[in-house]
C-alpha cells in the first residue's frame, strides 16, 4: 500500500510540474491588430477636396493611387496605435506617411464589431469582420475612409 500511495505522490508531483509556458494575456487590441488596405478614400477641406470612390486605382497596369492603414498594440493590451502609408497624386493629395498617425486608440468589443475611440472617448472608426471605415472630422477638414485586412 505505501507503494502505491508513494507512486501515486510522485506520479502526480511529474503531472503538476508542466512544461508549458504560461500563456500571454490577449487584449482587445489583439483582435484587430495588422495592416488594412484602402478600399475607398474621402478627404474634404476649406483647401480641396480627395474623392477615391474605388481604391487601388490602376492605370496601364500599374497601382498609382492606394493606401495603407496599419494598427499596431501598444503596451496597453486594449489600445493600438493607428499608423497610415497613403499615395493618392489623382486628386492632388500626394504622400502621407506616418507610422503614430494618431495615438492610443482604444479598442473596444461592440458585439461581433469592434470601435476605435479616441482618447475623450468619442469613436473613430469601426472594424466589422475584415474591414476597417473611419469617419473624422477636424475643425476644418472631414476625412472618410474603408480598407479591408
Amino acid at each position: 500500500m505505501k507503494k502505491i500511495v508513494l507512486f501515486l505522490v510522485i506520479a502526480l508531483s511529474f503531472a503538476a510540474c508542466s512544461k508549458k509556458e504560461d500563456v500571454e494575456p490577449k487584449g482587445t487590441a489583439s483582435e484587430v491588430v495588422g495592416v488594412y488596405k484602402l478600399t475607398s478614400f474621402t478627404y474634404q477641406s476649406k483647401d480641396g477636396n480627395a474623392v477615391y470612390p474605388e481604391l487601388p486605382v490602376v492605370q496601364r497596369g500599374k497601382e498609382t493611387d492606394f493606401g495603407t492603414v496599419t494598427l499596431t498594440e501598444t503596451d496597453d493590451l486594449d489600445k493600438v496605435t493607428m499608423g497610415v502609408d497613403f499615395t493618392l497624386p489623382t486628386a492632388g493629395f500626394g504622400d502621407l506617411e506616418d507610422d503614430e498617425f494618431i495615438e492610443e486608440l482604444e479598442v473596444v468589443k461592440n458585439g461581433s464589431k469592434y470601435d476605435l475611440k479616441l482618447p475623450s472617448g468619442s469613436k473613430l472608426a469601426t472594424i466589422n469582420g475584415n474591414t476597417l471605415s473611419l469617419d473624422g472630422e477636424g475643425e476644418d477638414f472631414s476625412i472618410a475612409f474603408t480598407a479591408d485586412r
